[in-house]
């Protein structure tokens, strides 16, 4: 019995002295530190740290969207004015056409409208609709 306890407390010292061994997600194989990469942001990997920060490029508020939608109207022809509204992640767009538009006509700005929304602001679900004055 005397003699198995130094044998044991061997055993014990080599299980931890192998566990330590081991590498992790942090270190390489021979125990040095892997190194850590951020995204290629320029900007350090802050840019995916806090979406909602006013220095990030990618922020945007509620105005920012407003003012590039009724750009992207503006350039679409044969509309006369348009109102937005924008609920979480929709967003609809009503599109008032001058007179005298023909329904084939509204349909095709309608359309043309959805495109170039939905390019332009992918992250909201798009509703157009038209009416004529």
């Amino acid at each position: 019995m005397f003699r198995s306890k130094p044998l044991l407390l061997l055993t014990i010292c080599s299980l931890i002295a192998a566990g330590g061994c081991s590498t992790s997600r942090y270190h390489n194989a021979d125990g040095s530190v892997k190194a850590q990469n951020y995204p290629t942001d320029g900007y350090m990997g802050l840019t995916s740290a806090n979406p909602n920060d006013p220095m990030n490029p990618t922020h945007h508020h509620y105005r920012d969207d407003f003012r590039m939608m009724h750009q992207v109207i503006a350039r679409i022809p044969g509309v006369q004015d348009s109102a937005i509204n924008v609920n979480g992640p929709h967003a609809r767009i009503d599109l008032e056409l001058k007179k005298g538009t023909s329904q084939a006509e509204a349909t095709r700005i309608r359309d043309q409208a959805y495109h170039a929304l939905s390019q332009s602001m992918p992250r909201y679900i798009i509703e157009v609709t038209t009416s004529i004055h």
